[in-house]
């Protein structure tokens, strides 16, 4: 269950269905959490503590993840909204368990920073640490 306590200054757009869904071919190892967020918030943006987060909506992720260059770089990185400055908030499937990240534009791994392991911790650090420590 999402932690809403996080998300008060932030609009998300009425959420889509579980049918919706299932006609867009996302990718099928999306974590779970991140799906039921989509069911309950189709995107959004705003303010979650001192940052600013925007969420991409379902039905724009295939062709957002297809026209950034981090897809030609690298295909287990996907895209699902930014910070509304230079860096994508995206999910990491590198490893065996997916984790939320927030990456630059321009693409440099060293840069990437964690920011959780599900969407509460994602949303948990936003709000309390920042997207930079």
């Amino acid at each position: 269950m999402i932690k809403y306590e996080y998300l008060k200054e932030f609009e998300g757009n009425s959420g889509i269905t579980s049918e919706k869904l299932s006609f867009l071919k996302l990718p099928e190892r999306l974590p779970e959490d991140y799906i039921e967020l989509l069911k309950q918030f189709n995107g959004g943006e705003g303010e979650v503590g001192e940052e600013y987060l925007v969420l991409h909506k379902a039905d724009e992720l295939i062709e957002i993840n297809k026209d950034i260059e981090i897809a030609k770089f690298d295909k287990n990185i996907f895209v699902i909204g930014s910070n509304g400055g230079g860096e994508f908030v995206a999910i990491d499937f590198r490893n065996e368990k997916p984790i939320y990240i927030l990456i630059p534009f321009i693409f440099e791994y060293d840069a990437i920073i964690e920011l959780g392991s599900n969407i509460d911790e994602l949303f948990e650090r936003i709000y309390t640490v920042g997207f930079f420590e």
